[in-house]
């Protein structure tokens, strides 16, 4: 993403290591934009700001708010259905993050899937549960086609397909040892996966995104399967991020995180 204007240079690792601004951007623990004030989430008590984490733990999340700005880009603050907790692990230093039950997931305000029209990089930090089937952390669909970013146990991949031939996905990197970690997900020219512990997989782009998405989920696809386990961070960009920009939000996500 070199040679793109940067609009300003606001924010916080990892948002600083992307030059271009992403189309959403949440961190259960930190601002990562610096002027950023505004709270981290809001639970059925109320909005929640950074000195708010540790007394809301436990309690019920109902909206994600997005912390990047980007002009002619809303914030697109997405909203929870079903059940996501707060929660808490100490690593040994304490850190916040969500936990979706079975069957939860969040639903993106109308006009998010339509920034989609030629690339995607999705990179977050979480750990998915999912033992079998899949586990979508980002997806945007219309009736006919989706891109979406699995981040299961059973396998790993980002793909745009037509929902009538999912069945006949091929290309997922099987990658059992995943745990709580950092991860990146590329569509482009290239697919490319992956994550902070050395993984990685690339594959050719077999078809390019259509136009008119309509519809955007975080752990959730257009069918319904949803994605079980720990949310911690995520950034979603409507381009690819460039390896140097990877490399640099994950040495600074596994010296936040404590990863291994």
């Amino acid at each position: 993403m070199l040679g793109h204007v940067t609009e300003s240079i606001d924010y916080n690792l990892p948002v600083d290591a992307i030059t271009r601004k992403p189309v959403f951007a949440f961190s259960c623990n930190r601002r990562i934009r610096e002027s950023y004030n505004g709270p981290l989430l809001r639970t059925a008590d109320g909005d929640v700001y950074p000195a708010d984490l540790e007394a809301s733990v436990g309690k019920k999340v109902v909206n994600l708010y997005d912390q990047k700005v980007r002009f002619n880009c809303p914030a697109f603050n997405v909203e929870a259905v079903g059940d996501v907790f707060l929660r808490k692990k100490v690593t040994p230093t304490t850190l916040y993050y969500l936990e979706l039950s079975p069957g939860a997931y969040f639903e993106a305000p109308e006009g998010m899937a339509t920034f989609f029209t030629e690339d995607a990089g999705v990179l977050t930090v979480c750990d998915p549960s999912n033992s079998d089937g899949r586990a979508p952390i980002f997806s945007a669909s219309n009736s006919e086609n989706e891109l979406c970013f699995d981040v299961g146990s059973a396998y790993m991949r980002i793909n745009h397909y037509k929902i009538s031939e999912r069945h006949q996905l091929f290309g997922g990197l099987d990658s059992p040892d995943q745990e709580y970690n950092a991860y990146l997900g590329n569509f482009s020219e290239k697919t490319v996966i992956r994550n902070s512990s050395g993984f990685s997989g690339v594959s050719l782009r077999k078809d390019a995104i259509s136009s008119g998405l309509t519809d955007a989920y975080i752990g959730r696809d257009a069918t319904g399967n949803t994605y079980s386990g720990e949310i911690y961070e995520l950034i979603i960009g409507d381009f690819e991020i460039p390896n140097d920009s990877v490399n640099e939000a994950f040495r600074d996500m596994i010296d936040f995180y404590a990863l291994t």
